[in-house]
């Protein structure tokens, strides 16, 4: 699913921050955050905060800070805040998701775990921390991401067993496998449609309808079929909080296309 791959999470997340809508948002931050006022505008600080050159790491790690607690704590301005660290966190995360490789067969993208990885480290940052901000964050993903291939590389090596299935087990309706349940390769209809609804979760999210974090959630847990209690407990996510999320997204979506008029100007 091409939305999960690194360069369609990129575009997504600097397409949001350089839009026009997003600059107002932006300008909402900057009157709380004496950091932020600094920059002429959103472009000026992620140039800021990406030029390694530039060595004003308390400017930079006050930025950080005042970006954190408006992630974890603004109902306005959350979600605009998170997608800001990701932008100005992209390099590092970049290097993460190559330093990881090789990742277990069954990831299918590297990056798109450091991008999880990383939204839990924001969410989860502890306020006490105001020194090597950036630094500290990038550490604690790789070590996210890393014990995750780990897990994954250890429950493919544990033998499976068979199942003592008798003859009651069967006759009760309590025996579950079989050819039937055994998934065949895509075939070009569904690789078509998973594309087609890429292309709409990224209107979805232009149109400032879910957010690209509740976007990715949807194609792992729809397209790539991973349980919710999967992506959340490889996340170091709290399974409650990410099913309250998920649900909301969903929420979101039926209202939006509840109402006919927003849903036939998007259709169409």
């Amino acid at each position: 699913m091409s939305r999960t791959s690194k360069n369609e999470i990129r575009y997504g997340i600097f397409t949001e921050v350089h839009s026009k809508k997003f600059r107002m948002k932006f300008e909402k931050m900057q009157d709380s955050s004496e950091a932020l006022d600094r920059f002429s505008d959103v472009g000026a600080f992620i140039r800021f905060m990406h030029d390694e050159s530039d060595e004003d790491w308390d400017m930079k790690n006050c930025a950080l800070f005042d970006l954190i607690v408006a992630a974890r704590f603004s109902r306005t301005h959350g979600s605009a805040a998170q997608t800001l660290l990701i932008a100005v966190l992209w390099p590092g995360l970049d290097r993460i998701s190559k330093q990881v490789e090789p990742a277990p067969e069954s990831i299918q993208d590297s990056f798109a775990e450091v991008y999880f990885a990383a939204l839990h480290e924001i969410q989860s940052w502890d306020m006490e921390k105001r020194e090597r901000i950036a630094v500290n964050i990038l550490m604690d993903v790789k070590k996210r991401v890393m014990r995750l291939y780990e897990s994954i590389r250890k429950r493919a090596t544990i033998p499976f067993a068979v199942p003592d299935n008798t003859e009651e087990d069967v006759d009760a309706g309590e025996f579950k496998g079989g050819a039937g349940e055994i998934e065949g390769e895509k075939t070009t209809e569904m690789i078509v449609e998973e594309k087609n609804c890429a292309s709409v979760l990224d209107r979805l999210v232009t149109a400032d309808v879910i957010s690209p974090q509740e976007s990715l959630l949807i194609v792992l847990h729809i397209f790539h079929d991973r349980d919710l209690v999967e992506i959340a407990e490889s996340n170091g996510v709290n399974y409650r909080t990410l099913c309250r999320q998920y649900e909301r997204a969903v929420d979101r979506l039926k209202r939006y296309f509840g109402n006919e008029k927003a849903g036939r100007d998007f259709l169409g």
